[in-house]
């Protein structure tokens, strides 16, 4: 971890820099396994409300509130209050490339917050996905797009026997694979061509079937 190494090169003793590594763990394993448990639709913890924080006033796609955020999450503030200290004492120490190190250490805390906000946005994507499934009717169909970027480690890591197999479980059609990014203006279109092809590929869909097209989130 990159501010465990800028932490190493900080004049302070190991006494006081001990809290601060375990608060960087702390974060680290908070994120990776308790905080989408405690994400819901409302919750008088700001950071855990996906109406309030996925919501910017005045833009589209907004939900308002119909309660206070009173409440503070220990773990979330302890995260912030590490991550402020470690910046603090990363601009008060000498270097010999000041201006390169703090950029290292403000990408590093940026990125912790984009974790957060990806995991936040996930939990959201998954309520709208099952949301679509259980009002889908008979006969329906479900496009999802997701990124495949992280099946290619897998097929360095994981016996391709092994990978078969799990394949071989799944139950979705994987239609194609595309090299379009999510921004491109082509990314529609080419779901749409898709689409109309679908019902030639199944003639059990029918072409007045309704398709649903999913973005999930990289």
């Amino acid at each position: 971890m990159e501010l465990e190494d800028i932490l190493d090169q900080i004049s302070l003793p190991d006494i006081s820099k001990r809290p601060l590594r375990e608060g960087l763990h702390h974060a680290k394993q908070y994120l990776k396994s308790q905080y989408k448990m405690h994400i819901a639709k409302e919750s008088l913890i700001p950071d855990q409300c996906i109406s309030h924080a996925l919501s910017v006033q005045g833009q589209s796609f907004t939900e308002a509130c119909h309660h206070g955020h009173s409440s503070i999450c220990q773990d979330c503030e302890k995260m912030d209050m590490t991550l402020k200290q470690i910046q603090r004492l990363a601009e008060e120490q000498i270097w010999k490339n000041k201006e390169a190190t703090m950029f290292v250490v403000d990408e590093a805390v940026s990125a912790i917050h984009k974790w957060k906000a990806h995991i936040l946005r996930s939990k959201n994507q998954e309520r709208a996905r099952t949301c679509i499934i259980d009002k889908m009717t008979e006969g329906g169909v479900l496009v999802t797009c997701d990124w495949a970027m992280k099946f290619l480690p897998r097929k360095y890591r994981e016996g391709m026997r092994l990978l078969r197999f799990i394949y071989s479980q799944l139950t979705n059609d994987h239609l194609c694979n595309t090299n379009i990014s999510s921004k491109s203006q082509n990314l529609w279109a080419s779901i749409l061509i898709m689409c109309r092809f679908m019902s030639k590929w199944w003639p059990q869909i029918g072409e007045n079937v309704a398709i649903k097209v999913f973005l999930k989130d990289s």
